[in-house]
């Protein structure tokens, strides 16, 4: 399987015809009589793409995404020649005067030009952050990387080599969502994807829990305390911005902060994916957010629906933009948008915040409001006060 492993090193940096690609591989895999199916370390988009994996037609967003993905953990060295997906790669970073929907890591680097991208990432992606709207394939592009994820593990047993995990240990791959049957319905997709690749038998059960040994993949609900104590090789979070904001086992936070431990044992070799639709500019959803392009490992797409699927234009959305502009915009658009009516825009009360300490005089009334958040929302608190300048006249001076 070297030889196979090597060859598949030349076919990474084509970027060609997929056909091609495809017909050349399935013919060295038959030569060397294993009887054309794929090796364990095929990168997401062949996997996804060749008859001999899943046979998906993916939207060119979607096969960019894998592909990064997919490269960050192999080689290193993203090389991307064809000039429909440089042009689709151009426009989601931001280029050709596009509005940016895609972040590389913090740490990666970009080189672009006419006719090749190149990007080199210094490390892995552990983490893929999809924002994207309603119908635009997010869900299979989260059941995809968990399929390959599964399959890598479960295949060669050498790629967790050196982790710090105790023999006999189940590497559990979960799927969680708000509700039970958001849950269930990514825990079906990945199950379908495992039958096409022949891990499970086409009578399997399909009850929301697998054993695949070494790995155990099971669909829970929104409550932390099912996700604590496992040693995760994958997690799949689906619309983690319709938790619950609330403090509890079922607050978005409480389920972030017992899910990363989870992926912290097998470190790079482990990959968190999060997709969600946007639900205001609060909570956990929206701070990760705000990290985009920074962190470290992490990969963040903003893309509508139509951007993400073709197959769904902007023009047949019309009817949901015309019955509420503000839900579309953020059920079909992406857009973290701040609640309608809203008195004071965010960035307006954030450039009135010192970051120094000052200590106000005697003579000044101070204002505290709370705004009390109890369910789906967030707890506000803001302490103000008036200063009198040398003119008399009253400035804003301090909000925290």
């Amino acid at each position: 399987m070297q030889s196979v492993s090597g060859y598949l090193d030349i076919v990474k940096i084509m970027n060609g015809n997929s056909n091609i690609i495809y017909e050349i591989l399935d013919m060295t895999l038959k030569a060397l009589g294993t009887g054309g199916s794929l090796p364990s370390d095929c990168d997401p988009v062949i996997l996804s793409e060749s008859p001999k994996g899943l046979g998906i037609n993916l939207t060119p967003v979607q096969h960019l995404l894998l592909k990064l993905i997919g490269v960050s953990r192999t080689s290193g060295e993203f090389v991307e020649t064809d000039p429909a997906l440089i042009k689709t790669l151009s426009d989601l970073l931001g280029f050709n005067e596009s509005e940016q929907r895609l972040w590389l890591p913090g740490d990666s680097k970009i080189e672009v030009c006419d006719s090749v991208v190149k990007i080199r990432f210094e490390s892995p992606i552990t983490l893929f952050y999809a924002v994207a709207g309603r119908r635009s394939g997010k869900t299979t592009i989260s059941s995809i990387l968990s399929a390959w994820i599964a399959r890598r593990v479960v295949l060669d047993p050498s790629y967790l080599y050196g982790s710090a995990i105790l023999p006999g240990t189940a590497i559990s791959l979960l799927n969680v969502a708000p509700e039970e049957n958001q849950a269930k319905i990514l825990f079906g997709m990945l199950a379908n994807n495992l039958r096409a690749l022949d891990m499970i038998p086409e009578d399997s059960s399909h009850s929301a829990r697998l054993s695949i040994p070494p790995i155990v993949i099971e669909s829970l609900n929104s409550s932390s305390r099912s996700v604590r104590g496992r040693t995760a090789v994958c997690v799949s979070i689906d619309e983690l911005a319709h938790f619950h904001r609330t403090s509890g086992p079922n607050s978005d936070r409480a389920m972030w902060l017992a899910v990363m431990p989870s992926l912290a044992t097998l470190a790079e070799k482990s990959l968190g994916v999060v997709t969600t639709t946007p639900a205001g500019r609060s909570g956990v959803a929206w701070d990760i957010f705000r990290q985009r392009g920074e962190r470290e490992g992490m990969l963040v797409a903003q893309v509508p629906t139509w951007v993400m699927n073709p197959h769904v234009s902007r023009r047949s959305l019309d009817g949901e933009f015309m019955r509420d502009d503000f839900l579309a915009r953020q059920e079909y658009g992406a857009e973290f948008l701040a609640p309608e009516r809203q008195f004071l825009r965010i960035q307006d009360i954030r450039n009135c915040i010192r970051k120094e300490s000052v200590k106000p005089s005697k003579n000044v009334r101070r204002h505290l409001h709370i705004d009390l958040g109890l369910i789906h929302d967030a707890t506000a608190m803001t302490l103000g006060y008036i200063e009198k300048n040398g003119s008399d006249k009253a400035s804003p001076s301090h909000f925290g």
